[in-house]
Parts: structure tokens; sequence; C-alpha cells
């Protein structure tokens, strides 16, 4: 599964909408569902900052 996806998966799970996710990263909505839909490489500081926001650990978005 795609880490996007990944993202997709555990935001859903919470509840959540894109825009809290977006708030929570200081990031656009639109900036943030390109992340989600694989549209950019995701840097690694930022998946850190969403496995943080998430309450995940960052291998659980990029392992299998």
């Amino acid at each position: 599964m795609p880490i996007g996806s990944k993202i997709k998966f555990h935001r859903e799970a919470k509840g959540w909408q894109q825009e809290y996710m977006a708030a929570e990263l200081k990031i656009s909505q639109p900036s943030y569902s390109r992340i989600e839909s694989g549209q950019v490489k995701i840097k690694i500081e930022i998946l850190i900052e969403i496995a943080r926001v998430l309450q995940v650990q960052p291998l659980q978005l990029i392992g299998e």
C-alpha cells in the first residue's frame, strides 16, 4: 500500500478531515491532499510530523 494511502487510512480511522491534518501540519489542505494522493514525494521531516499527529510510528506509514 502506498504511503499516502496509509496516511489516509490512519487519518480516517481517527475520524479526522484533511483540513484538520493540514492545520496541524501548518500546510494548506490542497498540499495535504497531494500528499495522500501520492502526487508529491514526502520529505522525511514531514513524514515524521504526520506520524506524530496521527500518533503512530513513522515505520507504520512506510513499512508493510
